[in-house]
């Protein structure tokens, strides 16, 4: 291999793109990869990536889009993989304690608004998610207590008195109501519908709203 920066043909991915269908890493090579990404974490190697390469990174990044060739391939190479419990528990506790920056939420809720999902788009989700979640199947069960009514107080003076408290601004993500497809939502922080004490109570958009109703004893610590 001649010395200095080497670059692949398109010719060569296509080959080694090739060679390795059918291919699977051992449980051996998977343990290596796991390690060498844990990198910035693992006592033992102590990698990191400094903010500078972060930002680099980012930067090279912008404005680059998949095709829809390499979507439909990475579509297909995760059909029929299913998460273990094990799994997706590590997945929720290294999610635990993070929170978006507001200049990350912004670019997010801007990318929500400019997407436009065709309505065939939007009857295939539908479909995809009819009876996994219902009832005792859905993992924030709690009982049935989201059948109860609401208290008679829970009307809309009150309402509007926790929004006007909460400068008519999303307690989560700081979204203003004008901003926001309707008025804010009044969120029960123990998610207790009986319980309408104004501390129990916090103003957020539709998205948040929807958004405390998974891991509910993280977020009614967080609101508290």
């Amino acid at each position: 291999m001649p010395s200095g920066k080497y670059e692949r043909t398109e010719e060569i991915r296509q080959k080694i793109s090739l060679a390795c269908i059918g291919k699977y890493p051992t449980e051996e090579t998977k343990q290596k990869l796991s390690i060498a990404k844990l990198g910035k974490k693992h006592p033992q190697y102590g990698k990191h990536r400094t903010e500078e390469v972060k930002e680099k990174l980012r930067l090279a990044n912008l404005g680059k889009h998949l095709t829809q060739e390499t979507k439909e391939k990475i579509s297909l190479s995760q059909l029929g993989k299913k998460y273990t419990d094990e799994s997706r528990d590590k997945m929720r506790l290294s999610q635990l304690g993070k929170h978006h920056t507001k200049q990350t939420i912004e670019r997010m809720r801007t990318a929500h608004l400019k997407e436009n999902l065709s309505d065939e788009t939007l009857r295939k989700m539908s479909e995809s998610q009819k009876g996994k979640y219902v009832g005792e199947n859905n993992p924030n069960w709690k009982g049935g207590i989201s059948f109860e009514p609401y208290a008679p107080e829970f009307n809309k003076q009150l309402k509007e008195l926790i929004r006007q408290r909460d400068g008519y601004k999303c307690q989560l993500c700081g979204m203003p109501e004008c901003e926001n497809i309707r008025k804010l939502d009044i969120h029960h922080i123990d998610y207790i519908k009986k319980n309408c004490l104004p501390d129990n109570l916090i103003a957020l958009c539709n998205s948040c709203n929807a958004k405390v109703n998974f891991n509910r004893d993280y977020w009614t610590e967080y609101f508290k």
